[in-house]
């Protein structure tokens, strides 16, 4: 169920990842203001409490037993789990920037495959690392057996292969940032493990938004988000508000898809989770595809045999994985 979910996500976050390409290249270019709106908008995880009231009062059997306790909704934790949770959501919004402003600064070319391939290593770095709290927390022992290591070099492998771009190899400058993003990526996604160990889903899933919002917030002490956002001076046109809407309405199902993968998974396959994203690129050559015939002007991508070969390679190399995990 966990590896349905994490599938139906990447396709979700995909089309979402698609519209971001086109917001962020023109009419929004600044990483702050996109971060800060993407925080802000997570305060609308408010509006599942009154479906969760509904779902938890319901003959939901067959849902209570996929996401058991998962639809207690009004429920205050301790305050520790509080801050854990609003953490949580900070340092994913971080993780946000740091990756927007490297695909800024440094093109997608450089940034997506370095952190598509170190994102996977860094969280099964602290996977390990979290095997040695004690089993009272809630964390299987459990280890990746070969053939899911193999599946997991295949889905990494297939990840950098697809995004990388031989003109346009990842610079010392880039592979900084890139670390940076991959290692809070990997941390905030540990973290959200050990929010859904101690809580429900829902409760766990909103506390984590509500931190993202909260994280959005520190964008207001930047002068120029404050200027762009209150003056009105090139922020979202009315063109992009609807597109917007949209794209984030696209990543909200793919981040609560995301959520049930993680809730549901051993602590051990997070990594694994993370080596999926391979399958947003494939849904991305898809949707690119289907588009190009209509908008040729979005997908600029040089298309020639060399290329076509690569991303055939990288396809299978991610199938292969898919095979060895089901």
């Amino acid at each position: 169920m966990w590896l349905t979910l994490a599938i139906l996500a990447y396709f979700s976050l995909a089309l979402a990842s698609f519209l971001d390409k086109y917001i962020l290249g023109g009419p929004l270019p600044s990483p702050k203001i996109y971060s800060f709106y993407t925080g802000f908008l997570s305060l609308s995880v408010l509006l599942i409490v009154p479906f969760g009231i509904f779902l938890s009062s319901g003959p939901w059997p067959y849902l209570q037993k996929i996401f058991p306790e998962g639809f207690k909704i009004l429920f205050i934790p301790d305050f520790s789990l509080i801050l854990l949770s609003l953490g949580t959501g900070i340092i994913f919004i971080l993780a946000i920037f740091v990756y927007l402003k490297g695909v800024y600064n440094f093109e997608i070319s450089r940034i997506g495959p370095a952190v598509g391939g170190m994102t996977p290593i860094f969280t099964l770095i602290l996977v390990y690392f979290f095997t040695f709290i004690p089993l009272e927390l809630g964390f299987q022992k459990r280890v990746l057996n070969p053939k899911e290591y193999l599946a997991l070099f295949f889905l990494v492998l297939g990840s950098v292969i697809l995004t990388l771009h031989q003109k346009k190899l990842t610079t010392l400058r880039s592979l900084k940032v890139s670390i940076i993003a991959s290692f809070l990526f990997s941390l905030a996604l540990i973290l959200t493990k050990l929010v859904y160990i101690f809580l429900p889903f829902w409760t766990g899933f909103i506390w984590i938004r509500l931190g993202e919002f909260l994280g959005a917030m520190f964008f207001l002490f930047s002068f120029d988000v404050r200027t762009k956002i209150f003056r009105h001076e090139k922020g979202f046109g009315k063109k992009v508000v609807p597109i917007f809407i949209f794209t984030k309405g696209a990543g909200a199902m793919g981040g609560v898809l995301q959520g049930g993968a993680i809730y549901l998974s051993p602590l051990i396959f997070l990594p694994i989770i993370n080596a999926l994203s391979g399958i947003q690129y494939v849904f991305l050559i898809i949707i690119a595809t289907f588009l190009f015939f209509k908008f040729p002007e979005i997908l600029k991508e040089e298309i020639s045999k060399k290329v076509l070969v690569q991303k055939t390679i990288a396809v299978w190399l991610i199938v292969a994985g898919l095979f060895l995990l089901f």
